[in-house]
């Protein structure tokens, strides 16, 4: 799977998991989508074992998937200098978090070989794969390649605009790689009646995007960029 994620499609998953999110962060979101389509596959694909990276702080997967029976470990390192911001306490509470919930986190980044070999049926990421630059991405993607079994699978929900290439470089990456990407292959962006791309929410985009550079957004005179949509990867390793 290669394809922009549509509105039906997010609906779909919502009707199925109506109150698995709303706990978490911004319900009718692009994060919002990534963790229901996340969940979804992993549901699907009777995942046992899990690993995602590029988590920051957050432990939304930990308490869902400890309620599925899935080992999952946690891999990221908000503190270095890749990323969000570093905060030692919030670090510490996720950390705490997992552990209560029987998981691990582990401080480190995808691609620096830090986890066996061979371990984890299913690798995901939401929102993170768009922030990894050239250098590191041939990186990740071999290190996914190593820690996967033999016919487990790379996730992860890759947020775009009209001119982003991360997802392409990702993709093309992955096939490089020896990861097999089946159909659909679709990144046509729709807004016609019937069939549409699903978009972040405008106030996501503007408030909390520009955030940082105006702590009073609507009193700005910063203009609305761009709308984000969200793509959605599924890469298989050969058994």
């Amino acid at each position: 799977m290669f394809k922009l994620g549509t509105a039906d499609e997010y609906i779909a998953l919502k009707r199925k998991y109506p109150k698995l999110y709303e706990k978490h962060g911004y319900e009718w979101s692009l994060k919002e989508f990534g963790f229901l389509f996340v969940f979804d596959k992993i549901r699907e694909l009777n995942a046992k074992t899990v690993l995602e990276f590029g988590c920051g702080y957050s432990t939304s997967f930990s308490a869902a998937l400890k309620a599925e029976g899935v080992a999952l470990t946690l891999l990221d390192d908000p503190l270095s200098n890749k990323g969000i911001t570093g905060d030692e306490a919030r670090l510490r509470n996720a950390q705490e978090a997992a552990a209560a919930n029987g998981q691990t986190y582990v401080r480190g980044l995808l691609g620096e070989g830090r986890l066996s070999s061979g371990t984890f049926d299913l690798i995901s990421s939401v929102s993170v794969v768009e922030h990894i630059d050239d250098a590191s991405m041939l990186d990740c993607v071999r290190d996914a390649m190593r820690l996967l079994r033999p016919g487990g699978v790379l996730i992860n929900s890759i947020d775009i605009y009209t001119k982003s290439t991360r997802h392409i470089v990702w993709h093309n990456t992955c096939l490089a790689e020896g990861f097999r990407v089946e159909q659909p292959h679709n990144l046509t962006w729709h807004f016609d009646g019937h069939y549409a791309t699903f978009l972040e929410r405008a106030d996501i985009r503007y408030k909390i995007y520009n955030s940082s550079r105006a702590p009073d957004v609507m009193n700005s005179s910063l203009r609305y960029h761009s709308h984000f949509a969200t793509v959605l990867h599924c890469a298989i390793k050969p058994s």
